[in-house]
């Protein structure tokens, strides 16, 4: 698991901002968002490399798995690692 954080770029009504995901996809990768996001800053996975240079518009830098973990406990420190690399949170009882 590879884990990447990226930054929105917004439409000019700021309504409506896109990710990286179209790109990287069009480009033979998959990079997938996570549920972990801090301000215009989000967290995501790819099983394979992303050529972050071909996303530089978007701002996309590769994380390692620690420094991914520690983003997501940074907004919630319940957040965990799974045995498949995706970063989980304990979910709350209703």
């Amino acid at each position: 698991m590879r884990y990447y954080t990226w930054q929105l770029i917004w439409t000019d009504d700021n309504r409506y901002g896109d990710g990286p995901e179209a790109t990287a996809y069009s480009n033979g990768t998959k990079l997938e968002a996570s549920m972990f996001e801090h301000g215009n800053t989000y967290l995501g996975y790819s099983d394979s490399d992303v050529d972050t240079a071909a996303l530089s518009a978007w701002n996309v830098h590769e994380l390692t798995q620690a420094e991914a973990l520690a983003f997501a406990q940074n907004i919630r420190p319940d957040a965990y690692l799974e045995a498949n690399g995706i970063i989980n949170i304990v979910e709350d009882e209703p």
